[in-house]
């Protein structure tokens, strides 16, 4: 897979919107970064990673939304265009995340997003954390 760019555009309570998907090759080892635009602005960013060994999933992490545009319908827009792009444009069919339990917005907005849990989750040994496996079908 060579260098590449993917655009969606749409627009939430009147505002319009562009999510932009650059997939870097480097080494045979793809990296994907997503950004979240309105106006000009940089409101929202994820990651989406291959999985090692398996071509037909991605990891996604580090996925935020600016605060002041949180509970408003713009990581909804931004989740979609992003699985558009990894479904459509890059071949993806399966993508999975985690998450700390006490994270009530991003297991509410998962799971309104279709994700499902999987499994019992784990304790982060490192960090102590309850941490909870999700994952989607695209």
């Amino acid at each position: 897979m060579n260098n590449s760019t993917h655009i969606r555009t749409g627009e939430v309570d009147k505002v319009q919107v562009l999510t932009i998907v650059n997939a870097i090759n480097a080494n045979n080892v793809v990296r994907t970064f997503a950004s979240f635009i309105v106006k000009g602005q940089k409101i929202g960013k994820c990651e989406l990673h291959p999985m090692p060994g398996n071509c037909g999933m991605l990891v996604s992490t580090q996925l935020s939304m600016a605060t002041n545009f949180q509970r408003k319908g713009f990581t909804s827009v931004f989740r979609e265009h992003m699985y558009d792009i990894a479904k459509k444009d890059l071949g993806y069919s399966y993508i999975i995340a985690t998450t700390i339990m006490t994270n009530k917005a991003e297991l509410g907005s998962s799971k309104k997003a279709g994700w499902e849990t999987l499994g019992e989750g784990f304790i982060n040994t490192r960090t102590k954390n309850e941490i909870v496996i999700l994952g989607k079908k695209l």
